[in-house]
């Protein structure tokens, strides 16, 4: 019996890191053509047009993080808003820190399958309806997001409607935001997960 739950817990490592590497490589590739366009665009218009291509590449990753939150709305580009208010202009109403509710050599088991592998962190950000969005990002990474907004913010209200404009027209790639229509609370519950720290705008 034991060796079964080793093998099923090798394949299903297997599996997970698999996933991981076909969903990095994917995104690789699409982030490549995304800045072979825009550089394509770049090199083509005049100097206004040369500019609005630039911030597309530059602003992308960024971009594309506010869309997967759910925002649509070009009026709220029209004036500078701070980080916190972008949070609250998607129903973010706070970012949460679990962890694994589990003894050490079961957690080094499972970190694998569940996707929490050492050294990786997931927040979450849990919405006023107390559903949430899954991050797969560090802290850093989320302040690094939170930079690229207080520059894109200094951009002309109309260079940013246009920005964003021409993103709205690719998909949503991020492997690293997943939204879960379920409630957090019991979300943690199911996965063996306690809340460590929570942050509010």
């Amino acid at each position: 019996m034991r060796s079964q739950w080793s093998s099923l817990f090798q394949r299903l490592i297997h599996e997970q890191r698999q996933k991981v590497t076909d969903s990095k490589r994917l995104d690789n590739l699409t982030e490549k053509f995304e800045d072979l366009k825009a550089a394509i665009l770049n090199s083509m218009g005049d100097i206004k047009e040369r500019e609005v291509a630039k911030a597309v590449v530059k602003y992308r990753r960024l971009l594309n993080f506010v869309r997967a939150l759910g925002m649509k709305d070009l009026a709220f580009l029209a004036k500078k808003h701070s980080w916190d208010t972008l949070l609250k202009h998607v129903q973010i109403d706070s970012i949460e820190d679990l962890d694994l509710l589990m003894d050490k050599n079961t957690v080094h088991e499972l970190k694998f399958i569940k996707g929490r592998r050492p050294g990786r962190q997931i927040l979450y950000l849990k919405k006023v309806d107390g559903t949430f969005f899954e991050f797969r990002g560090s802290f850093a990474m989320l302040e690094d997001l939170m930079g690229e907004w207080n520059s894109f913010m200094e951009l002309a209200p109309q260079t940013r409607s246009v920005v964003f404009e021409a993103l709205s027209d690719t998909d949503v790639m991020t492997s690293y935001l997943r939204y879960i229509p379920e409630q957090l609370e019991t979300y943690a519950i199911t996965e063996g997960l306690t809340f460590n720290r929570s942050f509010t705008g």
